[in-house]
This record gives C-alpha cells, sequence and structure tokens, in this order.
C-alpha cells in the first residue's frame, strides 16, 4: 500500500514539474511574441555580414568622401603616403557644425589639415594623406577597411586612430565580433551569444541588467575582459600583422573624447570629462597587454586645453579648431617618432608646432 502511495506521489510531482516546465516555456514563447510584434525595428542590433560591409564602406569612402576620388592606387615615387584609418573623428563629423560633410568642396577633417601642414612645413616634399574614416565603426571593421580598400593604396605610414568607438561601445561594429574577430570563446560565452540574437526576452533583460539597451552582447559577456575588449587587442594585432607584412609604418594615435557630454564649456577642459575609471581599470591595461602603451600619451598635449570652441555642435566630436589641434598634436609625434623621411636625415624639433 505504501509503495503504491510513494509511486504515485512521484507521479503527481513528475506531472507537476512538466507542467511548471511548459509553463515557463509557454511564457517565454508569448513574451517572445509580444516582444517581436512591439519592438521598433532599430530597437535591436542586427549585425552585417562581411559583404554587406563591404558594400556600404565601398559607397561610403567614395561617394560619401568625395577627397578619396582624387587619388589613384598608383602612387608617384616621390610622394610620400599616409593613411588614416578612424571612425567620426577621422572623418571629420562635425566640422560643419555637426553635420556630414559629404560633397564639401573644403575638407577640415585632422587627415586633411595634417596634408597640409607636411606639405607647407617641408617644402620640396610631397605628401598625400588619404582620408578613410568611416563613421560608427571600430578596429575590428577597420581591419577590413585595411585589408579591402587601404592596402590598393601602397601607404608608406597608416595612422590608426582609436577613440572609445574602438573599446567602450561594442554597438557600433558593423560586424558581429564572436563571428569576425576568430577569438577562443567558452561554451558559457557561445550560449549567451546564441541567446542574446534569438530571443528577443533575453536581450531586453540581459541589456536592462546592464543599462545599455542598444549595446552588442560583446560589451558585456566574456570571462576576464569582456569579448568587445579582448577582439579590440586582436584587431589591433592583426592591423598590426598587416601593417609589417605589406612594408606599412603603423602609427596608432588616441583620440580623446567626451562621451556625448552636451554641457561643455569655455572654462572645462577635456580632461574633466575623460572616464578615468574606466581608462585605467580597464583600457590603458588592456593596451599595454598588447604592446600598445606608446599610444596612450600621443594627445597629453590636449588634456588640459579647454574651450567649448574645440567642440561641434554634439558637443563629442571636434570642431575645425579641435582637427587643426588633432593635426597638430599628430605632426609633433610623427616628427618625434622620425615617420617623416627628412626627420631621419636631420633633426626636426625647430618645426615642432605649439599645441594652443
Amino acid at each position: 500500500m505504501q509503495n503504491e502511495k510513494n509511486s504515485s506521489q512521484r507521479k503527481r510531482d513528475i506531472v507537476n514539474n512538466l507542467i511548471l516546465i511548459l509553463s515557463v516555456l509557454l511564457f517565454i514563447v508569448f513574451s517572445e511574441v509580444i516582444f517581436r510584434s512591439t519592438a521598433s525595428k532599430n530597437e535591436f542590433l542586427k549585425e552585417k555580414d562581411l559583404e554587406e560591409s563591404l558594400s556600404l564602406w565601398n559607397n561610403w569612402l567614395y561617394n560619401g568622401n568625395m577627397q578619396l576620388n582624387k587619388y589613384t592606387y598608383q602612387k608617384e615615387p616621390e610622394i610620400f603616403r599616409i593613411a588614416a584609418l578612424g571612425d567620426s573623428f577621422t572623418y571629420g563629423y562635425g566640422t560643419d557644425h555637426g553635420t556630414i560633410i559629404h560633397n564639401k568642396t573644403q575638407d577640415f577633417s585632422f587627415p586633411k589639415k595634417l596634408e597640409e601642414l607636411l606639405n607647407s612645413n617641408f617644402q620640396g616634399s610631397k605628401f598625400e594623406v588619404l582620408n578613410f574614416g568611416i563613421p560608427s565603426t571600430n578596429t575590428l571593421d577597420q581591419v577590413y577597411v585595411l585589408k579591402h580598400f587601404i592596402l590598393n593604396y601602397t601607404p608608406d605610414v597608416l595612422i590608426l586612430a582609436i577613440s572609445s568607438n574602438d573599446y567602450n561601445s561594442a554597438a557600433l561594429s558593423e560586424l558581429d565580433p564572436f563571428i569576425y574577430c576568430g577569438l577562443n570563446l567558452s561554451f558559457s560565452e557561445k550560449a549567451a551569444h546564441f541567446l542574446f540574437n534569438n530571443l528577443k526576452l533575453f536581450r531586453y533583460i540581459y541589456t536592462s541588467l546592464h543599462d545599455c539597451k542598444g549595446c552588442h552582447p560583446a560589451f558585456f559577456i566574456g570571462e576576464g575582459q569582456s569579448v568587445s575588449l579582448r577582439c579590440f587587442v586582436k584587431s589591433l594585432n592583426t592591423i598590426k600583422q598587416l601593417s609589417e607584412q605589406n612594408g606599412i609604418v603603423l602609427s596608432p594615435i588616441y583620440i580623446l573624447d567626451i562621451y556625448y557630454n552636451s554641457t561643455i564649456n569655455n572654462q572645462d577642459s577635456i580632461n574633466s570629462y575623460i572616464d578615468w575609471t574606466f581608462f585605467n581599470a580597464e583600457f590603458s591595461p588592456t593596451l599595454k597587454s598588447a604592446g600598445f602603451d606608446s599610444l596612450l600619451f600621443t594627445f597629453n598635449d590636449l588634456l588640459n586645453i579647454s574651450g567649448s570652441e574645440l567642440f561641434a555642435d554634439d558637443s563629442s566630436h571636434y570642431s575645425i579648431k579641435g582637427n587643426e589641434l588633432i593635426a597638430k598634436s599628430v605632426f609633433n609625434y610623427m616628427l618625434e617618432n622620425k615617420l617623416i623621411p627628412a626627420c631621419q636625415k636631420q633633426d626636426c624639433a625647430a618645426k615642432l608646432l605649439k599645441i594652443e
């Protein structure tokens, strides 16, 4: 009798557990349907594949950035060619009161200003600075911009401009770092990525907990360091290897930005708006472990410059004056590190520019 009672209880427990599991699954399915039917088209990130991204970048480089069209793949022997690779800071976003500089007859970006500085200070030499800045990209995207576009132009120097896009906002990448970065991922990272990309409910809960609803899973997911930071380091090293293989001198620089802070005024300096806690705790050690610590100090001379006139109307990108100061800083950096042929033969200290 007791055995029959125990057997009956076990059956009831099994049924109850099955009902509970089925209820949870039905709740997830119902919630997923609701989320998919009510979410706006832009609420959930959809990464592009490589072919789609390359088409987008090609259109941007040759239709959006009209300055590139005047350069040919083959350069004359006397020309010293520099390629500037980066995001909206490199492109020059903000030099026309925050609007995109499509089809502008004048180019106020720091690569163009750098070209003007080099040619005016080293008369008799010919410098070309090609702008491969594409807004809303990061270092992973730029690996493929280098492979598929820049190498065609055989530059002598590659300026890689790093900003917060590269380490603090993985959502901006056109490509999925879990797929395209070639990292060794743990099972839990793969599982979280699968759930993130396939369940809107999971994505909503996960991003809400991390207070970053528009972010890519690479921003949070990672054992030790986020996938975003690991992909950043992997991409940096890939760009370094590609540069070495093609005889290009890599010059990484760091562009300070203020994370879309709209309150900057004439008395404030850039230094007061940098997220130094994150910078010192994660970003700086990440770069040093990858052997890129020298770029951390490239823009020390900009830290304490104050004044809202440095920034565009969106208070995160640089104005024309801001781009001029960046160009001067990069100019000095190139001279001090003897990246200019003339400076390899003579002392160029007298040509260093004052940053003010």
